[in-house]
């Protein structure tokens, strides 16, 4: 009898067990991947293509041919209800896909509701549509960029915002700020915040903390301290 698995989601865990299964077929398994893209995008990677390191077919993934190779299906789609009862997996498209087993790696999404109505801004998760995105949007950033959540990979993005800003020969007056409503870094350590921060200022980043974004509006960003941002 054959077991019927299906991978929600074409994250980085998905990618490894079907390159896995390159190597390690399981012929009693019937695997299917659902994923609205048919690529995925490597996350670590994501700030060396902001800075203009990497191309963008370097940071994806071809899930069709991956899938292809493994001996799985594809389906382009998008799971939006899990019945584990009947167990079965209802899609956008309205169409349901039985399993016998399902996996979910879907990421997650960061979109700050206070600007999420805005066509102004990107999400930086879920990857692969900020990718697409950005690959229009760093043809122009003489605007200046403002990026919101000051944790580790705000800080990374940053500094890559910045790189390339100055690869495009933009001087460092166009403005790259970090906003957080609390303390940036704040889960770093006191040693690891320090030395990041010097690097912040030495790359004319400007470090807004302990205020919350309120909108965006003619393309500003209105802040709850009462600054506006480009």
């Amino acid at each position: 009898m054959t077991a019927n698995l299906l991978l929600i989601g074409g994250g980085h865990a998905h990618v490894t067990a079907l390159r896995w299964l390159q190597k390690h077929p399981c012929p009693d398994v019937s695997i299917t991947l659902i994923n609205p893209r048919t690529y995925a995008v490597y996350s670590g990677m994501v700030p060396g293509f902001v800075a203009g390191h990497f191309s963008r077919s370097e940071v994806e993934s071809d899930l069709g041919r991956l899938c292809t190779e493994s001996g799985a299906d594809i389906i382009h789609d998008s799971i939006i209800a899990l019945d584990p009862i009947r167990k079965r997996a209802m899609g956008q498209s309205g169409k349901s896909y039985p399993y016998d087993l399902a996996s979910i790696d879907i990421g997650i999404v960061s979109a700050p509701p206070s600007v999420s109505g805005s066509k102004m801004h990107l999400t930086v998760k879920p990857m692969s549509p900020f990718v697409e995105a950005w690959a229009q949007v760093s043809e122009n950033l003489s605007g200046g960029v403002a990026i919101v959540g000051g944790g580790l990979g705000g800080v990374e993005l940053a500094f890559a915002v910045r790189h390339k800003m100055r690869s495009c020969g933009l001087p460092d007056t166009v403005p790259v700020s970090l906003v957080d409503q609390s303390k940036i870094l704040s889960a770093s350590s006191p040693s690891l915040r320090r030395a990041l921060r010097k690097r912040l200022i030495s790359a004319c980043v400007g470090i807004l903390e302990d205020t919350e974004v309120r909108g965006h509006h003619a393309g500003r960003l209105e802040l709850a301290a009462g600054q506006s941002l480009t």
